[in-house]
């Protein structure tokens, strides 16, 4: 990181600035060593390079293919010259960017510029087809080269020919390539591995005779050169490790691409090649990136998506388990829920039952109350009826019945008048029994139209013993119109509530002053308004007033408001208790009129 900012630092003061003197940096540019001089391919390039720069002092390092590897690994380099094969190779693993492509001399296809050529002996008629090789010791530089072996590979395969099990032997003796020629002259191969050109350049250099080799299966190329056996791929390509400033990277892609070859002033470099054909011959071959692919199609293609395949059966596996899950929640959910609602249900029957064995008791409870009213109201009219019995019998001990006199007859006027007011004197006893009765019957709500009055008259007849005894007085508001207003509801239900209430206020009033009970309806839109008004002692608790079995009384159950609260909502009405402004106690009821 030091040394590349130095050399943007140097190259922005030389280039930028104008300095005329800078310490000199050095550029290290990585070459493929597969000659035995691998720097005289590369000197026209270099030279140009380095008068380009005169500040940067460029560094050529040979390298094998496991040295370059090493030293990108490194960061030694900052740019590479290598086969095309090794930068694919080379792209999973490092950042490198293609600047130019090489154009050799005498080759005006930058896209056909490197092959291989399998070269036998010149005398061995007998391999003249690539099924020929079936015996055949044939060597090679090493497995990873790619126009030393690679290219061979690729057209063995198109041919149909396995390279392991339709060739004799390989035989790979590592770089430079030049020598595996002693070899083929020796008679120790039948045939070797060499880049195209190479067989033609060593014969031009006069270090080979020509004559005495032979290219199996050459493929003359129009604008080609040289002899190749396989088909031609794009040239070496300048690359760019990322290491120096970009800068001087750009500088340097603008002088490749200006650089001229002396003796024929054509271009050495042209803009990147695209190398996907090599791309494509190494997925055939399954090497380079390609690597972990195997070569039956179906296999391939699940390899090559086994990330979408894989991610589409955890999908679906998921989506199954969610399934199957949500559909044993529902089920286990559902069971709760019937499981919850029967129990409500039953709960709600219980409770119905309760109330109605409440009421039943709240009505006996009442009873007790009501038992000493009863017995004074049979007394006075039992006692009338012995009265008027007895005077009855008085006066017509002294009637006259032989002879109809005048005063005969107002004895009978006077008898018959006697005799009504005892029928009207029982009549009444039994009509309070009956209240009575029909007041403890127990059963189910039972609805039917009847009057306001005849309510409260009820209630009034029921009370009237208590109110008489405590001295209390009773005082009426309710008009004649709102005493014959049609109710629909349970009298018996609502006549409890009332004789709760009345109850309530004459327990109030038992030790205070001013004793008097105020009976106010009135009608309030839809809804009939009656309230029961003492001036009694007034609210203890009021937040527990409707409580179940919360009661102040000595003797009490702490279940009448409770009660009535119940019954009055079950005719959708309300109850309401509160204090009175002047003193004592407002209870209210609310029902809903008729339509």
């Amino acid at each position: 990181m030091r040394q590349g900012s130095l050399i943007c630092l140097v190259w922005m003061l030389c280039f930028g600035a104008g300095v005329a003197q800078a310490a000199p940096v050095q550029l290290h540019l990585g070459v493929l060593s597969w000659t035995d001089a691998p720097t005289s391919s590369w000197t026209t390039t270099l030279n140009a390079l380095q008068a380009e720069f005169p500040q940067i002092e460029w560094v050529l390092e040979p390298l094998s293919l496991a040295e370059i590897e090493q030293a990108l690994a490194a960061g030694r380099l900052d740019y590479l010259l290598t086969n095309p094969g090794h930068f694919v190779t080379l792209t999973p693993h490092f950042e490198l960017a293609p600047l130019a492509t090489f154009r050799a001399p005498g080759i005006h296809q930058r896209t056909q510029a490197v092959g291989s050529a399998l070269v036998v002996r010149a005398e061995d008629s007998h391999l003249q087809h690539w099924q020929d090789l079936a015996m055949a010791r044939i060597a090679a530089v090493e497995p990873a080269a790619f126009g030393g072996f690679q290219l061979i590979w690729d057209a063995l395969e198109h041919h149909g020919l396995d390279r392991e099990q339709d060739v004799g032997e390989w035989v790979f003796t590592g770089f430079p390539m030049e020598g595996l020629l002693p070899l083929l002259t020796a008679g120790e191969v039948d045939a070797i591995v060499l880049r195209s050109c190479l067989l033609e350049q060593l014969a031009a250099q006069g270090q080979i005779d020509m004559q005495a080799f032979r290219v199996l299966q050459a493929q003359p190329v129009e604008g080609y050169p040289c002899l190749t056996s396989t088909p031609l791929y794009p040239d070496w390509p300048f690359l760019s490790t990322g290491r120096a400033p970009t800068e001087v990277t750009d500088q340097v892609l603008m002088a490749l691409l200006q650089m001229q070859d002396a003796s024929t002033g054509d271009r050495l470099w042209s803009a990147a090649a695209s190398y996907q054909a090599v791309y494509a011959l190494f997925e055939r071959l399954r090497v380079g990136p390609f690597a972990a692919f195997p070569k039956n199609p179906l296999q391939a293609v699940l390899l090559e998506y086994r990330a979408w395949i894989f991610s589409f059966a955890l999908v679906l596996l998921l989506i199954f388990a969610h399934h199957f899950w949500v559909e044993r929640l529902v089920r286990h959910r559902t069971r709760v829920l019937e499981a919850t609602l029967e129990e409500q249900r039953q709960t709600q029957a219980r409770l119905r039952q309760q109330e109605r064995e409440l009421q039943h008791l709240s009505r006996y409870a009442l009873m007790g109350e009501l038992a000493a009213g009863l017995a004074h109201e049979l007394n006075q009219p039992l006692a009338a009826i012995v009265n008027y019995a007895r005077g009855a019998e008085r006066l017509l001990a002294t009637a006259v019945t032989d002879q109809p006199s005048p005063m005969a007859t107002e004895q009978q006027a006077a008898l018959h008048q006697v005799a009504q007011r005892i029928a009207l004197q029982a009549e009444q006893a039994a009509a309070r029994i009956k209240s009575l009765r029909l007041f403890l019957r127990r059963g189910e709500t039972q609805k039917q139209p009847f009057t306001l009055g005849s309510l409260l008259d009820q209630a009034q007849e029921l009370i009237a013993t208590q109110v008489e005894q405590q001295g209390v007085t009773l005082e009426w508001h309710c008009s004649d119109a709102l005493r014959a207003q049609s109710l629909y509801a349970d009298p018996v239900q609502l006549l409890q509530v009332l004789l709760n209430l009345f109850t309530n206020a004459l327990d109030a009033l038992a030790e205070a002053e001013h004793k008097q009970i105020e009976i106010q309806a009135q009608r309030e839109g839809p809804h009939l308004l009656l309230s029961v008004v003492d001036y009694g002692c007034g609210l203890q608790d009021p937040a527990r007033l409707f409580e179940p079995f919360y009661t102040t009384k000595a003797k009490g159950m702490g279940l009448g408001l409770s009660l009535s609260r119940t019954l009055i909502q079950a005719h959708q009405g309300e109850l309401s208790v509160c204090s009175s402004p002047h003193g004592g106690v407002v209870a209210s009821i609310r029902l809903p009129l008729p339509s």
